[in-house]
């Protein structure tokens, strides 16, 4: 289902999923969640979201990208001057365009260090536990 901007009457603003079928059915209108009438959809906060590294539109939030708040700090730590981006609630947003690139740049780079080390790690024949056998005392089982 899509997400529609919508601006009610009643005073919700915000974001709403919505089928497709019902916008046609009240002619292109969605129903508020508040109150149920049917609502305008707020061009002005309309976006495109993200395809591939890019920010489009008029959003500036990552709708992939998040973390829970108690970890922004080591994220923030971890993604170095890019880091700005986590704020306190775990989301990511973006002040530009080259922000989000420069972003995605240092999240694509983690992850391959990551996949690296790992297969390092694989290779050598260390093997990191899972908190199901750390609980149980096994050993973790060669993949």
């Amino acid at each position: 289902m899509p997400i529609y901007p919508i601006k009610c009457a009643c005073g919700f603003a915000g974001d709403v999923f919505a089928k497709i079928a019902e916008v046609k059915r009240y002619k292109g209108k969605v129903l508020c969640p508040e109150c149920g009438d049917p609502a305008e959809q707020d061009y002005a906060n309309k976006s495109v979201g993200f395809q591939g590294n890019e920010l489009h539109g008029t959003r500036q939030e990552s709708m992939d990208v998040q973390a829970q708040p108690h970890e922004v700090g080591k994220l923030r730590r971890l993604y170095g001057d890019i880091g700005r981006c986590w704020q306190p609630d775990g989301t990511v947003k973006f002040k530009d365009k080259d922000d989000a690139k420069a972003f995605f740049r240092k999240d694509d780079e983690i992850r391959r260090q990551n996949r690296e080390a790992k297969a390092e790690r694989e290779a050598k024949g260390i093997f990191k536990p899972t908190k199901r056998e750390r609980v149980l005392g096994r050993k973790p089982k060669p993949q």
